[in-house]
Order: C-alpha cells, then sequence, then structure tokens
C-alpha cells in the first residue's frame, strides 16, 4: 500500500466511501481477533469510531467557512457536529455549508502537527483530505506537507478532489 492517493471524479462517485474503507483496513483490529478477516470487519471499536467520524488516528479534513467570532466558530463546531452525526447514518450526505468554503492553512499546520505523533489507538495514522481542489495554500506549501509525509511509514493520506485542474498534484 503506497502512502498516499489521489481520488478524483464527479460526486457521488464513492471517493470518500473508497477512502473511508482504506482507513478501516489499515486499522481494523477485527482481523486480529479473526485472521480469516482480510478486509475491515466493519463491527471492532475502531471501524465503529471511524464510521462515526470520531477515531482519534483518522483525521478527516473539509473545506469550511471561516469563522469572524468566537461565537460564530463556537455555532460553525456545532453545526459540523450535527452534519458529521447526520453523515454516520446517512454515508452519502455531502457537507455543504452556505457560506464560501476552503481549507485554510491553520487547518494544514494543525494536521501536520497532529500527524507528528505516534498512533494513538490505531496501527496507523490515516488523513483523508475531502476535496483537497479547495485548498487554500500554495503549492509550496503543499509540497512541505507531502515530504513530511512520505517519511513516516506509519502515515498515508488519501486525497479526494472534484477538479484536479484547480492544484498542481505532482
Amino acid at each position: 500500500l503506497h502512502h498516499a492517493y489521489l481520488f478524483y471524479g464527479a460526486e457521488g462517485v464513492g471517493k470518500e466511501l473508497t477512502a473511508m474503507a482504506i482507513a478501516k483496513t489499515i486499522n481494523c483490529i477485527g482481523g486480529l481477533i479473526d485472521s480469516n478477516i482480510e478486509d475491515a470487519c466493519e463491527s471492532c471499536r475502531s471501524c465503529t469510531k471511524i464510521n462515526s467520524y470520531n477515531h482519534p488516528d483518522v483525521k478527516f479534513i473539509f473545506p469550511t467557512p471561516s469563522a469572524d467570532s468566537p461565537s460564530e466558530q463556537k455555532k460553525l463546531d456545532e453545526e459540523i457536529q450535527q452534519m458529521l452525526a447526520e453523515k454516520t447514518t446517512r454515508s452519502y450526505l455531502s457537507l455543504r455549508f452556505q457560506k464560501k468554503t476552503s481549507i485554510s492553512v491553520d487547518t494544514i499546520r494543525n494536521l501536520q502537527k497532529q500527524i507528528a505523533y505516534k498512533p494513538f489507538e490505531g496501527k496507523k495514522k490515516v488523513c483523508i483530505i475531502l476535496d483537497i481542489d479547495k485548498m487554500n495554500i500554495a503549492f509550496g506549501d503543499w509540497a512541505t506537507i507531502e515530504s513530511k509525509h512520505e517519511a513516516d511509514e506509519k502515515q498515508y493520506q488519501l486525497d479526494l478532489a472534484q477538479h484536479t485542474a484547480r492544484k498542481s498534484f505532482n
């Protein structure tokens, strides 16, 4: 398994479900109990947490609107939690906001800090970046993330995009 993948295509073709299936397969602990399991078991603690977007070693990054104040940020955080809760029962839902969204530089810097640590609960760290084509950073910053990411074999990155022409993916 390579350390990074880019899945691109139209909305609704299964990019996110594929990325989640890979994350579950990488971190599934059901196979440790039953050696006949080759894919994710879907019932162990790790698979359940990934399905609920709540696994400490699987990071989901997606475009969000920027908040202008702490109270607006709190409201946005609550909205995101509600959307993710809904998404756990209806995986086909897209995360949509009324305002313009992007993936900020601060979000990526925070991700860099988080993936620097060893896995807490799972076997490996997995970063799933939804709509990476909406990333609001320069390619040089992205190359830095990639070079740090390549050095550690306990990390995987799964990038999802609808339009590869918006970013340079070399």
